[in-house]
């Protein structure tokens, strides 16, 4: 039995959770002005049949220590049953921390920690059955999405520019 057939399932063998910063200057936003760094973690799920999946969220030190308290929980979990992780998540009683729940929408401590594992369980179980999480989510809507990000210049404001994927 592989670990497409839905039998074995895929067991969560690790979880290494690698904290990231990067340069972002303390500029005026809606809600004010943030640190000069941007803290993200990225989680890495593996499991026993040799898949690894990725998700990433907001890290600074509170978030990091109930990322690192999910991670320990969900050891032994089949990555097809996030409803399993969910609940393995939510009994290590994360705290709220301080990711701003109004700036993400109505969501839970435990809905904001769970949320970059569930994503690597996505991606394991896109790469076991050969095709694009986007199908494991009932098919892509559309095969570009436009977005609009800011631009900053050695000499004036930041400007918008609208760009769709590959521009």
């Amino acid at each position: 039995m592989g670990h497409g057939d839905g039998m074995s399932g895929l067991r969560i063998s690790a979880v290494t959770v690698t904290p990231v910063a990067f340069a972002d200057p303390p500029l005026l936003n809606s809600v004010g002005v943030h640190e000069p760094f941007a803290l993200r973690a990225v989680v890495e799920v593996s499991t026993d049949d040799g898949l690894a999946g990725l998700g990433e969220t907001y890290a600074d030190e509170r978030h990091r220590a109930a990322l690192r308290a999910a991670a320990d929980a969900i050891v032994g979990a089949d990555a097809y049953h996030t409803e399993q992780i969910y609940r393995r998540i939510q009994a290590t009683a994360a705290p709220e921390t301080t990711i701003a729940s109004g700036l993400i929408g109505d969501s839970s401590a435990t809905d904001r920690v769970f949320s970059p594992f569930e994503v690597a369980c996505l991606d394991i179980q896109g790469q076991a059955a050969g095709r694009p999480v986007a199908d494991l989510l009932g098919g892509a809507v559309r095969d570009e999405v436009p977005f609009c990000g800011w631009t900053r210049t050695p000499r004036g404001p930041r400007t918008p520019r609208s760009q769709s994927p590959g521009t």
